[in-house]
């Protein structure tokens, strides 16, 4: 496994971009990125997202404090993960839930269950907005 490569996002003002930078670098990156933007910007218009992409070299690890600072959508987080897994890259959020480089060989499984249940929340997302409609009406 090669070096940590840190990515920061908060998405307004009042939430301290700082705070992820430091926990990124306790955490032991060598490179921490970090910007203020909102998750609705797209990924490719995320400059700094873009950048510590750029830094990554095969068998690195990306580490994030979550899973949503790499995508608005789980299923934006989803293709991301595949991508950077495709590169022989991996990924690490410090709220534990995700270190795929820990995984070993269980990494594509695990990645590859993720748009499953990207399938499965926005079923229950659509079915929720349908009752909404109905109970309105």
């Amino acid at each position: 496994m090669g070096p940590l490569v840190g990515y920061a996002r908060v998405s307004t003002e009042q939430h301290a971009l700082e705070q992820q930078l430091s926990v990124l670098k306790e955490a032991g990156c060598e490179e921490v990125f970090g910007e203020k933007v909102s998750s609705t910007v797209p990924n490719h218009k995320r400059h700094q997202l873009q950048a510590a992409l750029s830094a990554l070299t095969l068998g690195d690890t990306l580490v994030v404090s979550k899973l949503d600072r790499l995508g608005r959508t789980q299923a934006q987080m989803v293709a991301r993960l595949a991508t950077l897994q495709a590169q022989g890259l991996y990924v690490k959020t410090l709220d534990w839930l995700l270190d795929t480089a820990s995984l070993g060989k269980l990494a594509p499984l695990v990645v590859g269950l993720l748009p499953g249940l990207a399938e499965v929340e926005r079923n229950l997302v659509q079915e929720r907005t349908r009752e909404s409609v109905e109970h309105r009406r």
